[in-house]
């Protein structure tokens, strides 16, 4: 696993210890980035990371006269490129879709921090000198896995497959209780006149698609495939990647596709992928009309997050630009099982240019699945269309989200607690887009009902929640 703390710490812990270095965390100076032989060991190094516990490298910082040296990088620093492409080149499976790359501001000083996870299926082989070899750690070192260290992974990986066969990913409650209405954000009156916004804590992305969830119930494991966008180029290459999802893997880009495009803490949520493509022509407009309305500080580009269902499950993305030279990605697929004919997978990786990724069996809860008609009245209701042009199917409310800030009500009804991972990504919406079951609205009545809200959360640049919710007019 990564190190949790944050890049303030450790390295006030690195000033007052300079032997604070161990086998999940390394400090190194801008030099190691000089070259390309340098910014390969760099990667030789993170991948002994992962092969044993994960870790945390941060680049920018060494010891010089009793104290700590900054090597600041400048705006035009931008090693992050040539870092995934050296890991795209000389790994297996590639180490790019294990870590998370970024630049942190600490002190008045620009460092380099690089987050991997530790490996669960296969362990990472990099390209040395025309050899695949196999890395791990040795205190603050590195050495080659010996034959007996690399049985000893697969054989305890089989064992950790074998022990859970009879966990469910998908989790089912029935809950009744009387949601409390949130305060209003004045903030965003009138943002866009047509368009539901909604408000996160700026941590989480939340993206909500409506009628994607397969069933899942019953299933003990699921399968993900994660990798990145092809290009570095920015958001333009999101139009490529739909129509080939829908070539090839049956995507549904039409109303089931569900977006969101985000500044800070606040979502402009959107549907259908023409819709995406017309705020994607006006895409500065919208970065500056939430740009305003957040309270919150934002150097980045606008996050752009989707989620579709496929023949195979479910497909998601999250793009982030940096720097007008440089857009963080993810491309994930959450499939039910091992396809058993993988052809279309390889054809839609083919066609977008990027390589397959390796499959990741997932465990333990997943999906979380709240029912209940008795939850009623949803609070603060308002008609919300969802796209910019006017574009055929259901109606859909956005109403206070039940589930803010996790109230004591919904704990209460349950036997079992929910993951905080889970419930605090949900948590933190203050808003919730409905579909209206049965398409259309009686005049008149105003009271709705919870009918359903699926959600599931994937792990990319930023913790990404994707959500289904459904409600009924009573």
């Amino acid at each position: 696993m990564t190190i949790q703390r944050d890049t303030e710490g450790l390295l006030t812990e690195f000033a007052e210890n300079p032997g604070a270095e161990h086998s999940r965390l390394e400090f190194k100076s801008k030099e190691i980035l000089q070259t390309t032989g340098q910014k390969k060991k760099v990667v030789r190094i993170l991948s002994a990371m992962a092969n044993q516990a994960g870790g945390t490298m941060i680049i920018g910082v060494r010891h010089q006269d009793g104290g700590l040296l900054y090597q600041t990088f400048s705006p035009d620093d931008e090693p992050r490129q040539e870092l995934t492409h050296i890991a795209q080149q000389y790994t297996s499976p590639q180490l790019q879709n294990f870590w998370d790359i970024s630049f942190e501001e600490c002190m008045g000083h620009r460092v380099l921090r690089i987050d991997v996870d530790q490996v669960q299926q296969r362990l990472i082989q990099v390209d040395y000198d025309g050899e695949y070899q196999v890395w791990i750690r040795d205190e603050d070192g590195m050495r080659e896995m010996t034959s007996g260290e690399i049985d000893q992974f697969y054989q305890r990986r089989a064992q950790r497959e074998e022990a859970v066969p009879s966990s469910l990913v998908e989790r089912t409650e029935h809950l009744n209780f009387t949601p409390e209405p949130l305060s209003s954000d004045d903030n965003r009156s009138n943002l866009f006149e047509r368009r539901a916004t909604i408000r996160t804590n700026d941590t989480h992305t939340a993206v909500f698609g409506f009628g994607f969830f397969h069933d899942y119930i019953r299933k003990s494991h699921t399968v993900r495939l994660r990798t990145q966008f092809p290009g570095q180029t920015g958001y333009a290459d999101i139009p490529d990647v739909l129509e080939a999802a829908e070539e090839h893997l049956g995507g549904k880009i039409g109303r089931q596709f569900g977006y969101s495009i985000r500044v800070a803490d606040i979502h402009l949520i959107g549907r259908a992928s023409e819709s995406l493509y017309t705020d994607l022509g006006r895409l500065d407009d919208i970065y500056t009309r939430l740009d305003d309305a957040t309270e919150r500080g934002w150097n980045y580009g606008p996050v752009i997050a989707g989620v579709l269902p496929v023949d195979y499950g479910l497909l998601w993305f999250e793009l982030q630009r940096e720097t007008e030279r440089f857009t963080r990605s993810n491309l994930g697929l959450i499939l039910q099982d091992l396809p058993f004919d993988d052809s279309p997978l390889k054809e839609f990786y083919d066609e977008i240019g990027t390589t397959p990724p390796v499959y990741d069996h997932r465990h333990g809860l997943q999906f979380v699945t709240f029912q209940g008609s008795q939850v009623e009245p949803l609070q603060n209701p308002t008609l919300t269309p969802l796209t910019e042009g006017d574009l055929p199917g259901p109606l859909y409310i956005t109403a206070d989200n039940p589930f803010s800030n996790w109230p004591e009500t919904v704990q209460s009804e349950l036997e079992d607690p929910i993951p905080d991972h889970l419930t605090r990504g949900l948590g933190a919406i203050d808003r919730v887009p409905f579909q209206v079951s049965g398409g259309y609205l009686n005049e008149g009545e105003d009271r709705f009902a919870l009918n359903y809200l699926h959600f599931t959360q994937a792990q990319g640049i930023h913790p990404t929640l994707l959500v289904d919710a459904v409600c009924w007019q009573r």
